[in-house]
């Protein structure tokens, strides 16, 4: 299986976080709220922060991988509507970048399971 694509059955909700933390990470939220708004067939939440100038364990920069039949029959800006209307707490807040791949289960065999890359970054330290 891709890396990028976890099955609705094995993804984990929560990965190596303290049972004693109250505050709930953005990534968490992002998972919870994907996973209690939209009935999928793949979904997959990558923190993509690392990979732009922000301060170490950030969590400004994400990107989106959800395939489900919902989006039948539903145009591509829907279907970002649909996920920034999940996400506008984190969208209002630390989020600064959302990137989304939104694809019905026929899109997403006829891609070949290949969500889109995001470009590097070229502000700030990541420069080059």
């Amino acid at each position: 299986m891709p890396f990028y694509a976890r099955q609705s059955a094995t993804i984990p909700n929560i990965l190596n976080r303290s049972t004693s933390e109250t505050k709930q990470m953005i990534e968490e939220q992002i998972w919870d709220k994907l996973q209690n708004g939209v009935n999928y067939d793949v979904l997959d939440v990558i923190n993509e922060s690392h990979q732009h100038s922000v301060p170490k364990d950030s969590e400004t920069h994400f990107r989106i991988l959800v395939v489900t039949a919902e989006f039948e029959e539903v145009g591509r800006l829907a279907r970002h509507r649909r996920i920034h209307s999940l996400l506008g707490q984190e969208l209002r807040g630390g989020v600064h970048a959302l990137a989304i791949d939104a694809w019905t289960p026929a899109e997403w065999d006829r891609n070949a399971h290949r969500p889109s890359l995001s470009p590097k970054c070229r502000g700030g330290s990541k420069a080059g």
